[in-house]
């Protein structure tokens, strides 16, 4: 909490990026007791870049070795630390909308 401020329950003051690196921090410690195959994150970059997002992007890519990690993410420092990339795109008309997925050629991974 802030100078002044009464402590308050987590999920009412964290933000959801702060919310998914607590988790990220909590996976890495419970996984040492039961490991999960699967690990997934949802915007973990929120709120963070540059040096911040690489050290996240890091410490994500070293759960790789034991576990298949899926993570939807905005940050290229992040981003670029996956062996495999997907491009997500939406595309809305007045009626509908589609979402499409797709892996990434080595060119576009540049991009």
């Amino acid at each position: 909490a802030n100078p002044g401020a009464e402590p308050k329950p987590l999920h009412k003051v964290a933000s959801g990026g702060e919310l998914s690196r607590v988790l990220l921090v909590l996976k890495t410690i419970l996984n040492e007791e039961k490991p999960s195959l699967l690990q997934v994150f949802d915007e973990i970059d929120t709120g963070i870049g540059g040096s911040v997002a690489q050290i996240v992007g890091e410490k994500i890519r070293a759960l790789t070795p034991r576990y298949q990690v899926i993570l939807v993410t905005h940050a290229p420092q992040i981003a670029a630390l996956a062996h495999q990339q997907f491009l997500i795109e939406k595309t809305s008309t007045e009626l509908s909308a589609t979402t499409s997925v797709r892996q990434l050629a080595t060119d576009e991974r540049v991009s």
